[in-house]
């Protein structure tokens, strides 16, 4: 019978044995989450206010702020 590993398992296992790994995995998820909440506030201005700081909708969806 094969064991199936959970993910919980796997981050804890990978912790362990490269810490410098988990580190950076760690804090690339959290830039993820922090671009990814700045573009929904940024999204949420009008094309008006989006000028007004030098935006445009296309430049907030690549990326490019």
């Amino acid at each position: 019978m094969a064991r199936t590993m959970t993910t919980a398992k796997l981050v804890e296992i990978t912790a362990r044995h490269n810490p410098g790994l988990f580190g950076r995995v760690s804090h690339a998820l959290r830039q993820h989450m922090l671009r990814r909440a700045a573009r929904q506030q940024l999204m949420n201005l009008d094309d008006r206010m989006l000028r007004d700081i030098g935006l445009t909708r296309f430049n907030v969806m690549s990326d490019q702020f």
